[in-house]
């Protein structure tokens, strides 16, 4: 390694990885996951395991992340697996020791082809598509390290059975990330699986699942419950391969978050049509007829809408009902830029372009895949962190963890989506080093009362405090 350690726990996670064939390291934003995973192999080679070729799964986003970070700790040779299918295909067959893909390079049939990767799929009887993936070449590649492996952590999708064809023939391996539990304690299941081909939990979800949980109240069957000295049970069997940092330890010099919500009182033209979606699983609409639905997630989807203000209809087109949080923003960002930069973050895409009209007159940029493509996604982000603009008006649900937006002082969530994984990741973009310049970060959310609003941030900080009593009994030293 060119580098050493960065901080403290570095070698205290070091010294309980060095010699273990199959680690997770589970170390918070800004600690330093890849330096750790780059030591993990220099020390599987001192203790005489072959360790390259590397394949390195990441976001697409991060891949260019890697190649610094490797300049900067080990100077190894590496091709970054990234373009079109054909420059993804040169690429690989590019001689080096660590190749650095996405999570999705398998999409590609060419791809298939080069790693001998053969697809097929089937109808059930009751309609639906199943994917079958089988390896039909040997594997050349040594080691793999998953970065932010929660885009594994579903063993069911297509996605991780196409990767597991070729990863489970990997010998070494290692999965990464700050929090591998961000919705459900259960995602923990699939990354393991990733990881260890089932010795931890075995290769049987609802055997998993069933061992661990219980079935929700007849009222709400889905919503499973840990049972008594679970959490105890899941980090223990964790604890013989895996170790956690807390972002509390790595970043003890980052100011403190404070929350403030802005409630409004819902239009009573807008409660009607509220209650009656609640009620009856349909509404009136403004332009006249109804819209309705058997499904409760469609239902809760409307009405999370009502409360933004805008309504999806099903010809793709959107009505607008009120402006109560536009206008509210017209008043008050004025104000809040004077305390310093400022990120707006909607879940709903069409709400983005109507924040940044309310907001006519005042420079900012919009960040949103919405007929946008990644080189003005990264101008976007660009301008705001050199101060061209102190506004970034951005989408929840593309807050990549390489997203640096620490020059924010202040954050608003307008419309805040139902995956505590996406809102958690969002409040990083602007807490993580170089935060520090703040006494303190502050986190607005825009919520009418008695409405979904209060429904999505209750089950978000539910779902993160039963993540946490399974985090917090992992081994950390």
């Amino acid at each position: 390694m060119k580098s050493q350690a960065l901080y403290p726990f570095h070698t205290r996670v070091s010294n309980f990885v060095q010699d273990k064939t199959r680690a997770g390291i589970f170390v918070g934003y800004g600690g330093g996951k890849t330096y750790l995973s780059l030591k993990w192999l220099e020390d599987l080679q001192r203790f005489g395991y072959e360790i390259f070729p590397t394949l390195v799964l990441t976001m697409k986003s991060i891949i260019p992340q890697w190649g610094d970070q490797i300049d900067l700790h080990a100077g190894l040779d590496y091709t970054l697996l990234q373009g079109s299918a054909e420059k993804k295909a040169k690429a690989a067959q590019t001689k080096a020791q660590l190749y650095i893909a996405n999570y999705d390079i398998l999409r590609s049939k060419r791809m298939q082809e080069l790693w001998g990767i053969e697809h097929t799929s089937y109808t059930t009887d009751a309609g639906k598509v199943r994917h079958l993936y089988k390896c039909k070449k040997q594997v050349y590649f040594k080691s793999l390290i998953v970065d932010e492996s929660t885009m594994v952590k579903e063993a069911r999708t297509q996605r991780f059975k196409a990767l597991y064809t070729i990863c489970s023939q990997i010998p070494q391996r290692t999965i990464l990330t700050g929090k591998p539990i961000l919705e459900k304690p259960e995602e923990i299941f699939g990354q393991m699986k990733f990881l260890d081909d089932g010795a931890t939990f075995g290769n049987a979800f609802w055997g998993f699942r069933n061992r661990y949980f219980s079935e929700g109240p007849p009222w709400d069957p889905y919503n499973w419950q840990l049972k008594v000295g679970a959490a105890e049970k899941i980090a223990a069997k964790l604890d013989r391969s895996c170790i956690r940092v807390s972002e509390e330890e790595i970043n003890k010099e980052l100011p403190p978050k404070r929350y403030i919500r802005k409630l409004f009182t819902m239009p009573s033209s807008i409660r009607k049509r509220y209650r009656q979606l609640k009620a009856k699983f349909s509404m009136e609409l403004v332009t006249g007829g109804t819209w309705d639905t058997k499904w409760a997630i469609g239902r809760s989807q409307k009405m999370h809408q009502l409360c933004q203000g805008i309504f999806y209809t099903d010809d793709g087109r959107y009505e607008l009902l009120h402006m109560i949080k536009l206008d509210w923003l017209r008043e008050n960002v004025p104000l809040l830029l004077r305390e310093g930069p400022l990120l707006i973050w909607s879940d709903l895409v069409r709400l983005i372009p109507l924040i940044a009209a309310a907001l006519t007159g005042i420079p900012l940029r919009i960040y949103s895949r919405e007929g946008q493509n990644d080189k003005q996604l990264e101008i976007a982000k660009r301008d705001f962190q050199t101060g061209e603009v102190d506004i970034l008006v951005i989408s929840e649900g593309i807050g990549h963890a390489g997203l640096n937006l620490q020059r924010a002082r202040n954050a608003i969530f307008v419309s805040t989506g139902y995956k505590a994984g996406e809102r958690e990741n969002a409040e990083k973009r602007n807490h993580r080093p170089g935060s520090e310049i703040y006494d303190s970060v502050t986190y607005y959310d825009l919520v009418f009362k008695d409405s979904m609003d209060e429904v999505i941030l209750e089950a978000i900080q539910q779902k993160l405090n039963m993540a946490e009593e399974i985090l917090k009994h992992i081994r950390s030293v």
